[in-house]
């Protein structure tokens, strides 16, 4: 493995992206198939990452009640995202 791209643990973070009940969860709206099944070694990763002591970066995305913060390349799928994605609503909170 080359220098420049040989994994550095002593500077590394993991990061999960949209792993939110909306995406993830079966049958959810705006569920990304497959990230349900993915959990189980996320939660791994993400175990052994705080065993270590690295940094976890969580990236989720919510949406205001009435669209105005609405990706602009999102905006024809912001009518079903709307309903399941605004702030604060339990379906928001990251998988456990």
């Amino acid at each position: 493995m080359e220098k420049y791209t040989k994994p550095n643990f002593n500077r590394c973070a993991v990061i999960t992206i949209d792993t939110q009940n909306d995406f993830t969860l079966p049958g959810a709206v705006a569920e990304i198939e497959g990230t349900y099944t993915v959990i189980p070694k996320m939660k791994l990763i993400l175990n052994a990452a705080r065993t270590l002591g690295i940094p976890i970066i969580h990236v989720v995305r919510l949406y205001m009640e009435n669209g105005s913060n609405v990706d602009l390349y999102r905006k024809e799928l912001s009518v079903r995202a709307l309903k399941v994605q605004s702030l604060w609503k339990r379906s928001c909170r990251l998988m456990p």
